[in-house]
């Protein structure tokens, strides 16, 4: 915008110079109308499109039930190991390999991943097909939880009867993962994934 009045600007100067005749004044004009023109008017390309017709086949899978599965697998070996941890703790305990203690600290430190991992799995949104097996997921989640938790204050009281209570819940819980497992497709969260078309 500056330009265009620079350039009027510059024309009136210019016609107003006595020194030039009539015939140079207007070339200027012409000129510095043509310079103001092309700077201040879009340019135009001419483009030439030639097209095809592709058929094509697409299968249009369910984003929500891919992303729930995707999800539980990625985090479903981080659950699985510390469910083989926590049975560790026990056979260890039963077997007199580790003291009450020791035990009461390992389920303490296992408890606080197994709460993160859960944590996400919570997060997660499962596709109404899967709410049933997530539920029952979170169901066995908490009971391990719970489990671990009054396992810990077991063995750290010397509980015997406290950690009875304990070690009933996590077989309650793992009997519970198991009814959750056999709610997916296949029996696997694969499964799940496979039939999210």
């Amino acid at each position: 915008m500056l330009k265009k009045y620079f350039i009027i600007f510059s024309i009136f100067i210019i016609s107003c110079n006595t020194t030039n005749n009539d015939g140079e004044i207007q070339a200027k004009i012409d000129d510095a109308v043509n310079e103001a023109i092309e700077s201040n008017s879009p340019s135009s390309t001419t483009t030439t499109t030639t097209s095809s017709t592709t058929t094509t086949s697409t299968t249009i899978y369910d984003s929500t039930c891919i992303d729930y599965a995707n999800g539980l697998i990625n985090i479903w070996d981080n659950l699985q190991t510390e469910l083989v941890n926590i049975f560790e703790v026990y056979s260890d305990l039963g077997n007199g390999t580790i003291s009450y203690s020791e035990g009461a600290n390992e389920l303490f430190e296992i408890n606080i991943r197994y709460k993160k991992y859960v944590e996400e799995v919570k997060l997660m949104t499962p596709n109404p097909t899967s709410t049933k097996f997530h539920t029952k997921l979170l169901q066995s989640f908490d009971y391990i939880i719970e489990s671990n938790t009054i396992s810990v204050q077991a063995l750290d009281e010397l509980d015997a009867d406290l950690l009875q209570r304990g070690t009933s819940l996590v077989v309650v819980a793992s009997e519970t993962l198991e009814e959750a497992i056999e709610l997916l497709p296949e029996g696997t969260i694969y499964g799940l994934r496979n039939s999210c078309d």
